[in-house]
């Protein structure tokens, strides 16, 4: 992570690459995906801010699962909690998708394919 934001601060980068070195996906709504998505957002907000002033407000932090909800076998005011701190830290949830496919395109770029194309 830290060569994607290592990369992005390349002044000569265009906008659409430095946006995707930015962007990370976390895959599944489960207690150690939703772990690391909350490390891996204040990991930006702390540490990389110091490091990266100029790009950590760029970086983008998302979380795709299947289901209708985070968290979905525990209890509703665990999932209710886990939503609104994840929107409040602007996470991104994603829900009702599946990862279809991951790829390299020509670029050498990292695809990541939704189930609804």
């Amino acid at each position: 992570m830290i060569e994607c934001f290592e990369r992005a601060s390349n002044p000569e980068l265009p906008a659409d690459d430095r946006r995707r070195l930015l962007n990370f996906i976390v895959v599944g709504g489960g207690p150690t995906s939703i772990e690391f998505a909350g490390e891996l957002n204040q990991f930006i907000k702390e540490d990389v801010k110091r490091w990266y002033p100029e790009l950590y407000l760029e970086a983008r932090v998302k979380i795709i699962e299947v289901g209708k909800s985070l968290m979905s076998t525990y209890a509703l005011d665990i999932q209710d909690y886990v939503r609104e701190k994840f929107l409040k830290d602007n996470i991104e949830i994603i829900t009702e998708l599946s990862v279809k496919d991951i790829r390299r395109n020509e670029k050498n770029q990292t695809l990541v394919e939704l189930s609804n194309g």
